[in-house]
């Protein structure tokens, strides 16, 4: 029976540069939060803001099973 390998690539290149670069207010601009700055609903932010946007066409989400 052959093995099925995939290859991927991490998005996380140079992981020391990004945590000496990191600042929480770069990531509040890129995301929707709550009414008023009460909060974060991250199933919005991964999967509303998805079929919303841009790639709605696109799948954001594949899930297999083996079988």
């Amino acid at each position: 029976m052959k093995e099925n390998t995939t290859i991927t690539r991490h998005n996380l290149v140079d992981y020391e540069s990004v945590k000496a670069d990191f600042l929480w207010d770069d990531i509040a601009k890129e995301v929707e939060g709550l009414p008023n700055k009460k909060g974060l609903n991250i199933a919005h932010e991964a999967i509303d803001r998805h079929a919303n946007g841009q790639l709605k066409k696109y799948s954001g989400h594949s899930f297999y099973t083996k079988g």
